[in-house]
């Protein structure tokens, strides 16, 4: 089950934080600012016109903190006005209790 945002729909502080956590768990060599910097390039294509995106996301994504209060409300925000591009359909997957997922804004 998803628990975070897709990179594709990540703000620069919550990338920031979800890589840097992976850098410190793995310790592996600390890329986080060019990492972040390619994410955020990659965001492009969903406002280009040219490209599709279908997303699910778990329905714990939202609810997973990352970053602190000030980081989610940013990420809240770029996703609640994502939804409606018509370059994507994003989806909830329920945790429980349902057997489909349900279409986010007006662009699914």
């Amino acid at each position: 089950m998803p628990t975070m945002v897709r990179g594709t729909l990540q703000t620069e502080a919550y990338a920031t934080v979800i890589l840097r956590q992976v850098v410190d768990f793995l310790g592996v060599p600390d890329d986080v600012p060019a990492g972040v910097a390619k994410r955020m390039r990659r965001q492009g294509a969903l406002y280009d016109g040219d490209h599709h995106y279908d997303v699910i996301l778990g329905e714990q994504a939202p609810y997973t903190n990352v970053g602190g209060p000030e980081v989610m409300q940013a990420q809240t925000d770029r996703f609640l006005r994502d939804i409606d591009l018509p370059s994507l359909t994003a989806r909830i997957l329920p945790t429980a209790g349902a057997e489909r997922t349900r279409p986010l804004g007006t662009g699914s």
